[in-house]
């Protein structure tokens, strides 16, 4: 099977609530307006290892619920961001993430997730990161 453009899903309806594209073999960068789907509530693009870009930074108001970006190139530069913004999000899945960080601010503003996978990720793991309370 050759690998797929992520430009083909560039003209994807405005009523779409999910999108699943994980073990898709997607190269190159995500085209972030397939982001601003206004209905989008599940977004699945893990295992898509050759597949690039950013999470936006720009103002949310997708009702975004789910979101599984294990195993892919796209890059979230601020989780805290991402979760003040993505009001509606519960479910969060980084598993095998390179870009994962542990920070003590890691999950501030991610009140609502219910769901979390930061599985398969080389955690290194410093007292002033770990509270023992």
């Amino acid at each position: 099977m050759s690998s797929t453009s992520p430009h083909s899903f560039m003209n994807l309806s405005t009523s779409l609530t999910s999108l699943d594209l994980s073990l898709s073999r997607l190269q190159g960068k995500f085209p972030k307006n397939v982001l601003n789907l206004p209905n989008l509530q599940r977004l699945d693009l893990s295992q898509n290892i050759n597949l690039n870009g950013s999470f936006p930074k720009y103002n949310w108001s997708s009702p975004l619920r789910v979101l599984n970006l294990s195993s892919s190139g796209i890059v979230i530069d601020n989780i805290p961001y991402l979760c003040r913004k993505l009001k509606y999000l519960h479910a969060l899945s980084l598993s095998d993430y390179k870009f994962l960080r542990l920070s003590p601010t890691l999950l501030d503003n991610c009140t609502q997730i219910t769901s979390l996978d930061f599985s398969s990720n080389d955690f290194e793991v410093r007292n002033d990161v770990v509270s023992h309370n």
